[in-house]
Parts: structure tokens; sequence; C-alpha cells
């Protein structure tokens, strides 16, 4: 729901800045959410703090719930659904983990095999003629020949240094991180793309007020 509601009202807009804390409490919401919402169903006891759990025709959701609880040798059928159901979700989360752990072995594979130039704040990671430019934390990851060239790989690598400086490989690995366990929610693709692109406005919006021309941006 709140991320309908940022496509919405907030996508469109020009706000960057605002639209990243948003992004990020969807996010927050995304861990979380699931948690509190269980926490109100269940009527869990924190210290003196009793959330309730609300009533269906009477009584309370947690005691409706329990007449559709599956006890053992009680259905069968309904605990092998279950398992199925388990199955197939810590089957998703392993492949996800599987994907974000080869991801994490190549970024560090490229880390320590290239040649590595170490400039103040930021460490200027160069790779091969033709590479995508990105930034991990401080560490910038750039086509080698980007550091020899004139004006535009300048702006290149100023985009990348923005993108350092504001911590959006904070944002990206929490993402990640929810996507490993809400792997099966089609949001959460749709999620990571509005991060993504918005991380790019305020990259460029950032470049642009850095540099003299422009025009030549």
């Amino acid at each position: 729901i709140l991320f309908i509601a940022y496509k919405a009202f907030f996508a469109n807009q020009s706000f960057f800045f605002i639209n990243r804390i948003i992004l990020l409490l969807v996010i927050g919401f995304g861990f979380f959410g699931p948690l509190l919402a269980t926490a109100f169903n269940a009527g869990i006891t924190w210290g003196d703090l009793r959330i309730p759990g609300g009533q269906i025709g009477g009584n309370t959701i947690s005691e409706t719930l329990n007449e559709f609880i599956v006890r053992p040798g009680n259905n069968s059928t309904g605990v092998s659904l279950i398992g199925i159901i388990g199955l197939i979700y810590f089957a998703g989360v392993a492949l996800q983990l599987g994907k974000f752990g080869r991801n994490f072995y190549t970024l560090m594979r490229l880390l320590i095999k290239s040649e590595k130039i170490k400039t103040g704040w930021f460490t200027y990671v160069l790779l091969p003629e033709g590479s995508a430019s990105f930034s991990f934390f401080n560490r910038l990851f750039l086509d080698k020949k980007l550091l020899d060239e004139g004006l535009e790989s300048n702006q290149i690598i100023a985009h990348e240094q923005i993108h350092s400086r504001q911590k959006h490989s904070v944002d990206i690995i929490l993402l990640e991180i929810l996507v490993v366990v809400q792997w099966f929610n089609p949001f959460i693709y749709r999620l990571k793309k509005s991060v993504v692109e918005n991380h790019e406005y305020l990259a460029d919006r950032g470049t642009l007020n850095s540099i003299p021309d422009i025009s030549a941006y």
C-alpha cells in the first residue's frame, strides 16, 4: 500500500531526497510490517503492553485463528500443504541467497584482483576498457580509460562520487536482503527499480551542481 501511494503521489515529483526517505520507509515497513501484523493478530504481550487482536463474530482474532490451526494427526492434507508451501518459500530464499552470495563474491573478486588507486576518501578500482562504472560505498569501479580522458569522464567519475557520498549502497543492500525474505512479492522488484531510478536522479542532480557547463552533461 505504501509503495502504491508513493507511485501515485511522489514518483513523478522532483523531490528526490524526500522520495529516497519515503522509499527507505517502505523498505523498513517491508521488514517490520509483517512482524507488527503478526503481533497484532496474535495479541502478543510485550511487558505491560498488550496489543489487542480485534474481534471476528464476537471472538478475538487469535481465538478465531485457533480454529484453523492444523494440529498433528488431525488433518494430514493440511499439514502436507503447509509443508509444501514452506518448502517452496525456503527454496526461494535459498535461491535468492545464492544470487546475493554470487554477486558479492564477484564484487570482492573484482576488488581484490583489480588495480586500485587511493585518493582521499575514494578508492578507484580500475576495470578493463568498456566496463560499466558503478560504486560500492567508497569504492568506485571505473573503466581505467576514464582517469585519462577529459570532461566527459570527469562527469562519470563525479556521478559515481555522488552515489558514494550519499551512501546509496546502504539502500541497495537493504533491498537485496528484503528480496531474499520476500522474493515472492512482485512489488519488491518494482520497489527495487524505483530505488535505483531515484539514486540516478540524485546522482545526476549532484553532478549538475558540481560542473560549470550544464549543457556538456
